[in-house]
């Protein structure tokens, strides 16, 4: 639907019709039996209010014109499915723990953060034992780090749903030519997805809405 109304077809089919479309075509599987979760049992982080969890990825490498190399911090609240993107040239941990800061202006600081164990959130390859950037910046300012389980990244789905999505949407589909045009980019795409994407969680209503 979001596709659609990037492609100006308006107004976009219901969700009904796409939805028989989509089963006449054979491509709507049903789930047998009852889902049981795999993997290692793992707390479920409140999620009532704006700003209490946040789920955090990071996402990339993706190439500019040019060659440049760039990744994108990836941030999404859990109420209110509002975003947060910032782009970033280096993979250490403090450019990571500089992004996340930048959105966290934007956004405003919240209770606890989840991400998964990439190196650059948890630490340093020279310093694996010690506490990083990230996590120094999350105790400095009374925001909970979680890490979930390795290699299960199903724990993230809310963020590993919307990086689908983000990739789908940006990157492939916008030709960039250098990195301020791609910071501008990333911003105004964080802003049409939170006033404009619409979520049947929220009853239909924008992130910013929801807000």
């Amino acid at each position: 639907m979001r596709e659609m109304e990037d492609l100006g077809i308006s107004p976009p089919p219901s969700i009904r019709t796409v939805n028989r479309i989509l089963k006449r075509g054979g491509l709507v599987r049903c789930r047998k039996g009852r889902y049981r979760p795999a993997g290692a049992l793992y707390p479920v982080l409140p999620s009532s209010i704006p700003n209490q969890t946040h789920q955090a990825d990071l996402v990339g490498p993706f190439y500019l014109k040019g060659p440049v190399r760039f990744f994108s911090i990836n941030v999404l609240d859990t109420v209110t499915f509002r975003c947060g993107i910032q782009p970033y040239l280096s993979q250490s941990g403090q450019a990571v723990a500089d992004g996340i800061w930048a959105i966290w202006k934007r956004m405003g600081i919240l209770e606890r953060i989840q991400v998964d164990n990439d190196m650059s959130l948890f630490g340093s390859p020279t310093h694996p034992r010690g506490i990083g950037p990230l996590i120094r910046l999350c105790l400095h300012n009374g925001v909970e780090p979680w890490f979930i389980p390795s290699f299960e990244p199903w724990r993230n789905g809310m963020i590993e749903s919307f990086n689908a999505r983000y990739q789908q949407l940006f990157p492939g589909r916008r030709i960039i030519l250098s990195r301020e045009g791609f910071g501008s980019a990333s911003l105004e795409f964080e802003q049409r997805h939170n006033s404009r994407y619409r979520y049947s969680r929220l009853k239909g209503s924008a992130p910013i809405k929801a807000l």
